[in-house]
């Protein structure tokens, strides 16, 4: 039988034995968790590395692709021209930078050549002009104009003289004649009639009399003047011709134009309407960014508003004050021209009559009845041109006149009152209110006679001197501050100045007209107006970059590869905070010891010649061995065909044989006995 103390050793055994195998079973536990998370948190943080370091590989791959692409799409004026300019202007469509396709067009034909002018300089300095034209828009050159001496150049024309002077000059304006061909058409220096046309504008020499080689020296400025002012004689035909480009070789340029009202069924024309409102185009175009919070962020930021240099624009103009020093008096009969304008009825008792003397019309302001009445207008003078002339019209007074059959009646009426009631004049278009009423006694019989009068007026010619004529310069300012520059210069049209660098081009004499109501006087000077553009660098604020070192200073002492520490400063107090940051930077593999290389040797034959012939010749083998060294791959030798490895894969240095060898070559070429006599040693 078992004894109970037996029993009691067998139970504590037992239950020792589950303690003992729970306790192992929570040691293992434990130890496996704490395992599991050590490997885990390696694993994780190897993973991390690797992936922060294939990430910002692939991010700066990324970067410098889209970098490449974007850089080389809109980078210069030809990249813009052919991803921008050209999709808009013709069939081509626009891609973006990522390689999206999309039609742009607000044109059409845009390669169709529009204008093509050959332009040679003859030995007088004149230019031998060749223009053709595709007046149609057909992709067809169908109007030729040659012009073989022309001498100076201007914004709407051009000027003829005597080969190589300013002599016996005829000024001629690009026109349009019914048939849509070019057809310069002579224009006298003083305009007589507003129907005539405008004087010539932003005129300037090109020939010898003004200097040498200025068409060689300002071809691309010639040209442009040329090409636009031909350019916008056809738009005045039609206002939808547009320059898509220009193409130059040689003498010969190439205007690339289009009709854009031709390309779409329904053309609104709102592209076009910025032509007569240029400052729309910017105010549409800032309209439409400052909604972009980019664009307003930087436009309003304090680096847009504060440059280092800024431009002033001025201008410099003449100033000239007529004043009327006298009319010629009636004993003057060559400038004094007279008219009359008569009126007449038969039978009534009063009659009125309106009149225009520019157009020569007349209506009948008022009359007593229906029967028939005359008025005779003067057809023997141009009213237009008097009054572009300076000419005042002046009454003289009224005689007596008889009207013809049938307004006439058996007694002509002498009570009656002549009253001008509107005088023609310049200022008042030449419109005119005359007027005639029969004083007679109502119960008389006297209205069934005639009325009839004869208003009679002079044309006078008005003197005018100038009475006083002042410059005011606006660009003083400047022209005085050491701290300014001339950039550009415009005078009267004519670019003097481009980009801080004279054109050597001056304007001709320019012809202006001044009418202040009375005078109406043609004035010449040498110019008339300065627009300058200056850039100046004075009153620049100094900008403080104090608090910005202080920053990178503690930023680059402190960084290391786990963090860094940042002070920062508040621009309003001045204050500063600092604050410390973790960073994780990726593993940078070490740099290799040195790129193992191995070395090979190859027989060859010898080639080799001297002064004496093949080398080989004077030896008994006619081989050699050529020596190569070789950049290993992955522990291996690239040994070539026919090569032996000398040398496995491993830092080489090789230095000691190579300069041996440098140092055979040197003294290859030194003196081996003193053909000199003297002796000197071997250095």
């Amino acid at each position: 039988m078992i004894s109970e103390t037996t029993i009691k050793k067998l139970i504590f055994i037992a239950l020792s034995g589950v303690i003992f195998s729970t306790v192992a079973d929570e040691l293992n536990h434990q130890l496996n968790s704490q395992i599991n998370s050590q490997i885990n948190s390696q694993l994780n943080s190897q993973l991390n590395s690797q992936l922060n370091s294939q990430l910002n590989i692939q991010m700066e791959k990324r970067a410098n692709a889209l970098n490449d692409t974007l850089s080389g799409f809109y980078k210069n004026k030809d990249s813009l021209t052919t991803n921008v300019t050209n999709p808009l202007l013709s069939d081509q469509k626009m891609t973006t930078a990522s390689g999206v396709q999309f039609d742009a067009n607000i044109g059409c034909k845009a390669s169709n050549t529009f204008l093509e002018i050959l332009a040679v300089p003859t030995r007088t300095g004149d230019i031998s002009l060749t223009i053709s034209v595709d007046k149609n828009m057909d992709n067809i050159l169908d109007s030729v104009y040659s012009q073989p001496i022309v001498s100076g150049i201007c914004a709407n024309g051009f000027i003829k003289c005597d080969a190589g002077t300013w002599n016996n000059c005829k000024d001629y304006e690009w026109r349009l004649n019914g048939n849509i061909n070019l057809r310069p058409t002579l224009t006298p220096k003083l305009i007589t009639s507003a129907l005539q046309g405008d004087l010539l504008k932003s005129c300037y020499c090109v020939n010898n009399s003004c200097g040498s080689g200025l068409l060689i020296n300002n071809f691309k400025t010639i040209i442009k003047d040329l090409g636009s002012g031909i350019a916008n004689a056809f738009q005045k035909v039609n206002p939808y011709y547009t320059i898509s480009g220009v193409e130059g070789s040689g003498p010969l340029i190439r205007f690339f134009g289009q009709e854009p009202a031709s390309c779409h069924e329904s053309f609104d024309g709102t592209l076009t309407a910025y032509k007569n409102n240029s400052e729309g185009l910017s105010t549409a175009a800032f309209s439409e960014f400052s909604t972009n919070s980019l664009f307003e962020t930087l436009t309003n930021s304090t680096a847009a508003n504060h440059q280092s240099t800024s431009i002033q624009n001025c201008t410099i103009n003449r100033e000239i004050d007529l004043t009327k020093a006298s009319v010629n008096n009636n004993n003057n009969k060559n400038n004094n021209k007279t008219f009359s304008i008569k009126i007449g009825a038969p039978g009534d008792k009063y009659i009125g009559y309106t009149f225009n003397l520019l157009n020569n019309t007349s209506n009948i302001d008022v009359r007593d009845s229906a029967k028939g009445s005359i008025i005779q207008l003067p057809t023997n003078l141009n009213f237009a041109d008097l009054c572009n002339n300076g000419y005042e019209i002046e009454f003289l007074g009224t005689t007596d006149w008889f009207p013809p059959k049938p307004y006439d009646s058996p007694k002509y009426d002498t009570s009656v009152q002549r009253t001008v009631i509107m005088s023609p004049s310049c200022s008042n278009g030449m419109l005119g209110n005359l007027r005639l009423t029969d004083n007679s006694d109502s119960n008389g019989l006297d209205y069934k006679y005639a009325l009839g009068a004869e208003f009679k007026f002079v044309a006078k010619k008005v003197s005018c001197d100038i009475n006083s004529e002042n410059i005011i310069n606006a660009c003083l300012p400047f022209e005085t501050n050491a701290d300014c520059r001339l950039k550009d210069e415009n005078i009267d049209g004519v670019n003097t100045w481009v980009n801080f660098t004279s054109t050597g081009l001056l304007p001709i004499e320019q012809t202006r007209r001044y009418n202040d109501g009375v005078c109406n006087e043609v004035i010449t000077k040498n110019w008339f107006q300065k627009s300058r553009k200056y850039s100046c660098t004075s009153g620049v604020t100094t900008w403080n970059f104090d608090d910005a070192l202080q920053r990178q200073h503690i930023i680059s002492s402190s960084a290391t590869t786990s963090g860094y520490t940042d002070q920062q400063f508040d621009p309003v107090t001045g204050t500063s905070t600092t604050s410390t940051h973790s960073i994780n930077i990726p593993d940078i593999p070490a740099p290799p010891a040195c790129i193992k290389a191995c070395k090979t040797r190859k027989l060859v034959n010898d080639t080799a010649v001297n002064e004496f012939g093949v080398s080989a010749n004077n030896r008994a083998d006619s081989t050699k061995y050529e020596y190569f060294f070789h950049e290993c791959n992955q522990e291996a030798c690239p040994a070539g065909t026919g090569e032996t490895i000398l040398k496995a894969c491993a830092c080489l240095n090789e230095f000691a044989e190579a300069a041996s060898m440098m140092q055979i070559l040197r003294l290859s070429g030194k003196d081996m006995v003193c053909t000199s006599g003297t002796k000197t040693p071997i250095e």
